[in-house]
């Protein structure tokens, strides 16, 4: 069958066979290596990238960036606000920019690198910048050692190092102005969590990535604490409101972590130009 020789069956045939299988797996008689034969057939009809509905370099549109997440996800009801992906993290997610083709990202607020390595272990292709000042200032209160944070700095170079990555020591404000509108195809934030920090962020860097790509970021969390400034469910929240984005997606369950009367940390999403 041309299936199984990695053709396409009909002209306007958007993925390959492949696809479909990596997102229902496990099935019956498929193994990983299996797969992998099949994408070596269909990467002479498809391109290299066989199973990337990005293509070779062609940007993701929009309509497609949400089909995929939607097939990838199995949603269905996208009218409700947050539309909750249960079974899915923030590795997730990183997984997700690869399968989407993602080359150039951004993440705001790397502090130690952990995640910024789990962004580029996932995908090798990528060229991730990571925005972080590493600067103690007034105000915020998670980190006020100027000693500790030039410590996490050399750690973050360290763990960065194999990887396309390059650290800009500025702060998130200053480090937009660097990058030309709509020239990423995703940005993480995860910097402060404060009410006007987060809107800042998201006026700041919205507006550089694509349309078809990915804005997203850490920490949907509800906090009763009021030492603790963590508005990221008001001010994302807010911002999508008042630009009509829709959906807006949740990964993970909403979950109260023992003890405390709080939120896990989850990690939010949505679709630019969708």
């Amino acid at each position: 069958m041309r299936f199984f020789a990695g053709e396409k069956v009909w002209p306007d045939q958007k993925y390959p066979l492949s696809h479909l299988i990596e997102r229902f797996m496990p099935m019956p008689g498929w193994t990983p290596e299996a797969v992998g034969e099949l994408k070596q057939r269909e990467s002479a009809h498809w391109g290299v990238q066989a199973a990337d509905p990005a293509g070779t370099d062609r940007p993701v549109p929009p309509a497609d960036t949400l089909r995929y997440v939607t097939d990838r996800f199995r949603l269905t009801e996208l009218n409700r606000t947050p539309v909750e992906i249960p079974d899915a993290d923030r590795g997730t997610l990183a997984g997700l920019f690869a399968e989407l083709g993602f080359k150039t990202c951004v993440e705001v607020g790397t502090e130690r690198g952990h995640y910024a390595e789990t962004l580029c272990g996932a995908n090798p292709g990528m060229k991730l910048y990571c925005v972080d000042s590493w600067k103690a200032y007034g105000g915020y209160r998670e980190h006020v050692s100027q000693a500790k944070l030039d410590g996490f700095y050399e750690e973050t170079v360290e763990r960065l190092r194999p990887y396309d990555a390059t650290l800009v020591r500025k702060s998130s404000a200053d480090a937009a102005n660097d990058f030309a509108d709509g020239s990423l195809d995703a940005v993480y934030i995860d910097a402060n969590h404060s009410l006007p920090h987060v809107i800042a962020d998201l006026c700041a860097w919205v507006p550089k990535v694509r349309k078809g790509g990915i804005v997203a970021g850490h920490d949907w969390i509800r906090r009763s604490n009021p030492d603790c400034l963590m508005h990221v469910v008001p001010a994302v929240t807010a911002y999508v409101d008042a630009y009509d984005i829709k959906p807006l997606f949740v990964l993970g369950r909403r979950e109260r972590v023992e003890g405390e009367k709080r939120d896990r940390a989850r990690s939010w999403f949505f679709v630019v130009g969708a």
